[in-house]
């Protein structure tokens, strides 16, 4: 008769008991779990850090920081899928030609006349903005000797990470933070969810995020 030796007989037990302590594992720990661990120093670590991201700017790379870190919105542009359509020159500040999706349009559309019966005037000075037009306003800042954090650190956001990109956010009239003081920003808050819109940086928002009071989104609610 063969006779195994202790130690032997301990390594084939580890190898055969090892994928089955795997296989009951898995009945424990879902796979969303699983994607936010990582195997360190032969034990299961849980880490809450989400992947670098970066963004590529006149062939130069940059990591993207908090707080757009996480909040991509495309890494393309695709304006032909997106049903774009012009905001009526009334409500576009000097009667320039802004774009965003149909369904924001005409929801704008509708709050707007149902201000302007209250004597107020809304009116709105960017809607839809390519990818390429936000690399663009970063290349022109660098150029003038910002660096790549100060841009994004002061609300600009990164090519990709910009809600006008999507087609549903307006920037009203005036565009800066004097839009507070406004009676289109008081009237907006009693109003403007009523017309599906919402302010997309809030001044409670704890993501980071710097305060936008004048800028706001469709959030489809009447779809």
């Amino acid at each position: 008769m063969i006779s195994l030796k202790p130690k032997f007989c301990l390594l084939f037990i580890s190898i055969w008991l090892f994928p089955c302590i795997i296989f009951l594992l898995s009945g424990f720990v879902s796979a969303a779990d699983l994607d936010n661990m990582k195997w360190e120093h032969n034990s299961l670590v849980e880490t809450d850090t989400p992947a670098e991201e970066f963004v590529t700017i006149n062939g130069e790379t940059y990591p993207v920081q908090l707080p757009w870190k996480g909040h991509v919105f495309g890494i393309k542009d695709n304006p032909k899928s997106m049903d774009l359509v012009k905001v009526p020159i009334d409500f576009s500040f000097e009667e320039s030609k802004i774009y965003v999706t149909r369904k924001t349009r005409d929801a704008f559309v509708r709050m707007a006349n149902a201000a302007a019966l209250e004597g107020i005037e809304l009116k709105v000075d960017s809607g839809y903005r390519s990818m390429y037009y936000q690399r663009q306003v970063f290349m022109r800042l660098i150029a003038k000797g910002k660096t790549f954090e100060e841009i994004a650190g002061r609300g600009t956001a990164p090519p990709g990470y910009s809600e006008h990109m999507l087609g549903i956010a307006f920037d009203m009239v005036p565009s800066n933070s004097s839009f507070v003081k406004t009676e289109s920003r008081k009237w907006l808050e009693g109003n403007a969810h009523k017309f599906c819109f919402e302010e997309s940086y809030p001044e409670d928002l704890r993501d980071g995020f710097l305060w936008e009071p004048w800028h706001w989104r469709y959030t489809g609610c009447d779809t």
